[in-house]
């Protein structure tokens, strides 16, 4: 590979691209190391198969002209070598099976044995070449060796070895005054029925789940939330994350407990205050401050190159607008037609003067998010860096800045 290491800064796409030219017929393996500034390390298993007329991947499955199927080669892709997993915990296994001319291999008994006691876990044939199964490792080892085999009719059979740990999961941890508005991030502050929220604590879940469907999801990874008698709708975990929404059906002016259970392990419960409304605005690096997640009248996004006009329509992105009308079911996207209003009137500020709210309620179709539409005021002075917040019932939200021309 050439260059052997590199760096990407900020967000981007790797792309990497393998040269056959001057390699014998053979397959070859090797590893992609990425090490990121917050100290994870990901190795990535490669596996280039090159035949002998170069001829890559035949369609449907056949022989490369010139080319006779002879063995076959397993690439996981989904569990890395020396990966660390914890008992009681699914991880999805995947592999990758391909024959020597480097077409997939379909039909093939695929399989994994382990040292640790676990039983034999036998693979389905997904008819691509690829090979899935989910595996709860049952026993906690320091070194795991998990041995994948393929056995097919016409073909050598073939065997590779990785090393996994396994270690026994601990209990979640939310942390004391974690759980906040998923917009602001306001610590200790109120959060309103229906809010966007962000619970951060420790081994939350050991890897990156998302809700894969709507209505929410209510168990990612294991790991559920409760607050008072309602089970809550989960859009993300990770490890020291959870994403939530605050179900409708809390009654206001009341204090609560968010539970959060991990395959039975408990955290110690953190006390929220529920009021009606306590507005947080997103911002456009979901910091809870600097510029809004907010869209100019054309639908542009609002930027320092992109300035709203004053006396022009603003689309502005919030949580924590509490009740409507309708009634926006919990972990269900909201309604379009009618949409659903906040049953409170919301107010706007922009540069320190009233704006007009043409619309305050929940944005059709997404969960939790509220859309607020505000009319720049002719007052307004201009400038890269105004500012804007909302206020509902008495309780303003964070301030956020906004580009007008």
């Amino acid at each position: 590979m050439s260059p052997d290491s590199g760096r990407i800064l900020g967000e981007g796409a790797l792309s990497i691209q393998v040269n056959p030219e001057g390699l014998t017929p053979a397959a070859y393996r090797g590893t992609i190391t990425l090490s990121f500034s917050n100290g994870a390390v990901f190795d990535i298993a490669v596996l280039t198969i090159v035949s002998p007329l170069s001829a890559g991947l035949a369609a449907g499955g056949r022989a490369a002209d010139g080319c006779t199927p002879t063995d076959q080669y397993l690439l996981p892709t989904s569990i890395g070598n020396n990966r660390n997993l914890a008992v009681g915990y699914p991880a999805v296994v995947l592999i990758q099976v391909a024959d020597n001319c480097g077409s997939a291999v379909t039909g093939a008994n695929v399989f994994v044995t382990f040292d640790s006691g676990d039983p034999t876990l036998f693979l389905n044939d997904l008819r691509t070449g690829i090979y899935s199964a989910t595996w709860t490792p049952q026993n906690a080892t320091v070194g795991t060796k998990m041995r994948f085999s393929s056995v097919h009719p016409q073909l050598k059979s073939s065997a590779l070895e990785y090393e996994v740990g396994l270690q026994q999961a601990r209990a979640p941890q939310v942390f004391r005054g974690g759980v906040v508005n998923g917009a602001s991030f306001e610590p200790r502050a109120p959060l309103a029925p229906g809010s966007i929220i962000s619970a951060f604590g420790q081994n939350l879940t050991p890897q990156t789940y998302f809700s894969p469907t709507l209505p929410l999801a209510t168990n990612l990874g294991g790991l559920s939330m409760k607050i008072g008698a309602y089970d809550v709708p989960l859009f993300f975990s990770s490890t020291g994350q959870v994403n939530a929404q605050v179900p409708f059906e809390l009654p206001p002016n009341a204090t609560f407990s968010v539970l959060t259970s991990l395959n039975g392990a408990l955290a110690t419960p953190e006390p929220i205050t529920v009021a009606a409304s306590q507005p947080g605005i997103f911002t456009r690096d979901q910091s809870g401050s600097g510029p809004g997640a907010i869209l100019n009248q054309d639908f542009s996004e609002n930027s320092v190159s992109r300035p709203a006009a004053r006396g022009s329509v603003i689309q502005v992105f919030a949580t924590g607008l509490g009740a409507t009308n309708p009634r926006a079911p919990s972990g269900r996207p909201s309604p379009g037609s009618p949409p659903a209003t906040t049953v409170s009137p919301v107010q706007a500020r922009i540069g320190g003067l009233p704006a007009a709210v043409q619309f305050a309620g929940l944005a059709p179709g997404f969960v939790g998010l509220y859309q607020v539409n505000v009319t720049v005021p002719e007052g307004v002075p201009a400038g890269p860096n105004i500012s804007l917040e909302l206020i509902q019932n008495g309780a303003s939200s964070n301030t956020v800045t906004i580009a007008v021309q």
